[in-house]
């Protein structure tokens, strides 16, 4: 996490996003790279304007800060920039705009090679000690557990393995001796179980997370291909425009067929 990108449209939402870039990067000893793509309707002087503000932002003194902007595609313009972990702010979409609606940030979430994080509002990023990860237990789901025990190890966070089924003859306490081989053969450290009935998955993560108090959901994000990846998709779509904490994401990479 040595190079943070901070994409930013001068939104407060955006300026969160810089303020929660800012409180890692001074944890980490990173830079933060503060990227805009321009729109063709920005006027060059309200632009600069807005450029230097967010520049002389009080939360980046001491920070080395880089600003870039370009033209294109915001989200293919983002993803292609190199860099170690992207914080966004999201606005995020409820009810029957979340059903026909991708944020910007849920689709950059699906595309970048690097982790996200999407915030709607300030979020401490230097100080997490407690990590909600939800999972399905999946094998697929091995090639993002490197990267969460990393981020687990990185804050000393305790981590906390949730399991939402919609099984009526399913028992939470069989769900849960599953997720602990699961933790098992997955080598977890400092780690619980829950499992929890709720026909929406999404939902029930985002209220555990409420109830223990977790300032970060972390999880493997699926690009769209094949049913069963799109439904397991909606599930974190709902949960990063829903969620009102840090969410953390990480492409799950193709295996092999």
């Amino acid at each position: 996490m040595q190079r943070i990108l901070v994409p930013v449209d001068f939104s407060e939402v955006s300026k969160d996003a810089v303020r929660s870039a800012a409180s890692l990067a001074k944890k980490t000893g990173g830079d933060i790279v503060i990227f805009h793509v321009i729109e063709t309707s920005e006027e060059t002087e309200v632009l600069r304007e807005k450029i230097d503000n967010m520049l002389a932002m009080r939360e980046l003194k001491g920070i080395t800060t880089h600003y870039k902007q370009t033209t294109g595609n915001p989200i293919d313009e983002i993803v292609e920039q190199q860099l170690d972990l992207i914080v966004m702010g999201s606005e995020g979409a409820e009810g029957i705009e979340n059903l026909i609606l991708s944020t910007l940030s849920e689709k950059v979430s699906r595309k970048a090679k690097c982790p996200v994080i999407n915030v709607k509002k300030f979020v401490d990023l230097a100080n997490i000690k407690s990590i909600v990860f939800p999972t399905d237990m999946k094998t697929d789901q091995s090639s993002v557990i490197n990267d969460i025990k990393a981020l687990q190890s990185f804050y000393g966070a305790h981590l906390h393995l949730i399991k939402v089924f919609n099984d009526t003859l399913v028992l939470e306490r069989d769900v849960e001796k599953r997720l602990e081989d699961f933790a098992g053969a997955m080598k977890l450290e400092s780690y619980s179980v829950t499992a929890r009935p709720n026909i929406d998955k999404a939902e029930e993560i985002l209220e555990f997370a409420n109830e223990i108090h977790a300032p970060m959901i972390a999880m493997g994000i699926h690009d769209r291909h094949g049913l069963g990846k799109i439904l397991g998709g909606f599930i974190a779509k709902d949960v990063i425009n829903q969620g009102k904490i840090a969410i953390w994401t990480k492409v799950i990479e193709e295996e092999e067929d």
